[in-house]
């Protein structure tokens, strides 16, 4: 068995294509696995319909196998001699595959965090939890936070930057602007993934047998 990428056999300089030194066979290797006749599988065809691959492949003229979920729908290239079909909606029919679900994750409902600050018009837009529902709102330099939750009605806008604001309290918020999650947050991650693993796996287990 050889795995090759499609790009292999495209330039003449490639090993597959270098000629062999050997007294009694100055092919190259490419050439002897074509004498070979071997079966092919090609993976993902839809990507492999360039010229440079066509012409190349085309020389070992052998039984092939396209192998995959997508295939092309040009003329030369389009689905034919179909021996099993494994679409999306049959993999999940078959209980091989698992709904994919999207969990947000925030720091804490409680937490005050910063989206953007406006130097211009000296404004930051914060978001915040309500009720579990997150809101959004715009403070101005000078005025108090109290209109977000009473818990900061004696806290002001100080003072902002390009990414950072300054409270009356001390308190200083910077915007987050890169994806580095915290231990916390990678704890509470891990945690929420394997509780929702068991739970399919339960549902999967009840609703086969």
């Amino acid at each position: 068995m050889l795995i090759l990428t499609n790009s292999a056999i495209y330039k003449k300089d490639n090993i597959l294509n270098r000629k062999s030194e050997n007294l009694f066979n100055t092919k190259s290797i490419f050439e002897n696995i074509i004498d070979l006749k071997p079966i092919a599988i090609i993976d993902e065809p839809h990507l492999l319909i360039g010229d440079k691959f066509s012409q190349n492949f085309k020389k070992l003229n052998s039984l092939y196998f396209r192998f995959g979920a997508t295939f092309p729908k040009d003329k030369d290239y389009v689905l034919s001699n179909m021996a099993y079909r494994l679409d999306s909606i049959l993999a999940f029919n078959e209980y091989l595959v698992k709904q994919i679900q999207v969990h947000t994750l925030v720091e804490s409902n409680e937490n005050l965090r910063l989206l953007c600050t406006d130097s211009k018009n000296k404004k930051a837009k914060f978001s915040y939890f309500l009720s579990g529902i997150e809101k959004f709102t715009k403070i101005k330099k000078g005025e108090s936070l109290g209109s977000i939750d009473s818990k900061f009605h004696n806290i002001t806008l100080e003072n902002l930057a390009k990414s950072k604001v300054y409270l009356s309290d001390k308190t200083t918020l910077e915007t987050k602007n890169n994806y580095k999650l915290s231990n916390e947050e990678i704890s509470n991650l891990l945690k929420k993934a394997i509780e929702l693993h068991f739970k399919k796996r339960t549902n999967f287990i009840f609703s086969k047998y």
